[in-house]
């Protein structure tokens, strides 16, 4: 492995070890939400910005399964007042379902007017 390589993984290990850190404060505030005490911490984001990072991690998964992601975000879209954290997940946990359950296929992500759309195919086509 080159260094610049190595760098990416130990960046991608690094952000999923924040993902999870923050998957089990999540899991606490569940515990909250249950007994109706619990607020989502919503902050004005740039979705776009947040499903570019998701993909980022999760391209390497996608490759090692044979598969790869292609995004369409439109660039339109406003910033919008979401949780990070649970949105987040939302979108981690979409792409690795789909890269899961659609072996050696192309994850299509299209991001437009807020509505996510995941299309598995059976063709192969090049890896962006």
């Amino acid at each position: 492995l080159n260094p610049d390589r190595i760098k990416s993984f130990l960046s991608i290990i690094k952000e999923e070890n924040k993902r999870m850190n923050k998957q089990v404060e999540r899991i606490l505030q569940m515990s909250l939400l249950e007994k109706k005490d619990f607020q989502l911490l919503k902050s004005q984001t740039n979705v776009n910005q947040l499903v570019v990072k998701v993909v980022d991690r999760m391209k390497l998964l996608a490759q090692q399964n044979g598969g790869a992601i292609i995004t369409y975000l439109d660039e339109s879209i406003p910033e919008i007042q979401i949780d990070e954290v649970h949105f987040t997940n939302v979108i981690h946990n979409l792409i690795d379902n789909a890269i899961k359950y659609s072996k050696k296929s192309i994850v299509y992500m299209c991001l437009t007017e807020l509505i996510l759309t995941y299309l598995p195919t059976k063709s192969k086509a090049h890896h962006q």
